[in-house]
């Protein structure tokens, strides 16, 4: 599954994380893997629940790579 998010969020929010967690659960819940491509954050892959990576570029400043 492909997911791309457009995240403005305002700081500090707690959406980011909530985010993450429901796309772990799904993720687990449905034995899927889950490409997330994010604008103001890193973006990552989810597999069976766990983030297998994770793009820490990205988390600089909330630029995208």
């Amino acid at each position: 599954m492909i997911v791309l998010s457009n995240n403005g969020w305002f700081i500090p929010s707690i959406e980011p994380t909530e985010q993450r967690l429901l796309l772990q659960y799904y993720s687990r819940k449905y034995g899927t893997t889950i490409y997330h491509s994010i604008n103001m954050s890193p973006s990552y892959i989810i597999q069976n629940g766990k983030v297998i990576w994770e793009d820490k570029k990205s988390s600089e400043k909330g630029r995208t790579p």
